[in-house]
């Protein structure tokens, strides 16, 4: 589209397929930065000029923000938020959509955020991810077929609900544990 643009992403696992998709698109004019350590390179980039694109539409685990995404609870980056609001840079969301055969797409964006209307807080923080997070859904919805559903988005589930009793009485334990125990009694 005429303009550089740095994006962060995590190495596929395959070390030959991954050299190959990240020459393709270096090739273009895209920066591939890798999550481990990418810090420092991609403030230098945001403070020249060049656009940073994240993928936020992934589990971000047990220290990620619990927000409402489709109806239910998902762990977001909150690192997006903080990013936004301590270097006062807008939060542009949007996506891509196949329109015809092999590469013709179409681009979308759902929602420019402007961190300077949100307190520098763990409250700002929270309200920029939650509405980041609603316009991921909207974007979703445009096309929810081409939605890559595998990524378990709710997978990681927020505390108030990992901790349940469990069956023998012995106190709380998580999902997983909880699980493992059903899976060894059906065996």
């Amino acid at each position: 589209m005429g303009f550089p643009v740095t994006a962060v992403a995590r190495p596929i696992d395959n070390p030959y397929l991954n050299d190959y998709i990240v020459r393709l698109r270096e090739r273009k004019g895209l920066r591939i930065l890798f999550k481990q350590g990418m810090t420092d390179e991609a403030l230098a980039d945001l403070r020249r000029g060049r656009p940073l694109g994240l993928i936020a539409d992934q589990d971000a685990g047990r220290r990620g923000f619990f927000v409402d995404f489709f109806g239910r609870k998902a762990s977001a980056y909150k690192s997006i938020a903080y990013l936004a609001l301590e270097e006062n840079i807008p939060i542009f969301v949007g996506g891509a959509y196949r329109t015809g055969e092999r590469f013709h797409y179409r681009l979308v964006m759902v929602d420019a955020i402007d961190p300077s209307e949100y307190p520098k807080s763990l409250d700002g923080a929270l309200a920029i991810t939650q509405r980041y997070t609603a316009a991921l859904e909207k974007t979703v919805r445009l096309a929810p077929e081409q939605y890559l559903w595998v990524h378990r988005r709710w997978k990681t589930r927020p505390p108030e609900e990992r901790k349940k009793p469990a069956a023998d009485g012995r106190g709380p334990e998580d999902e997983a544990s909880a699980a493992k125990v059903e899976t060894e009694n059906a065996e």
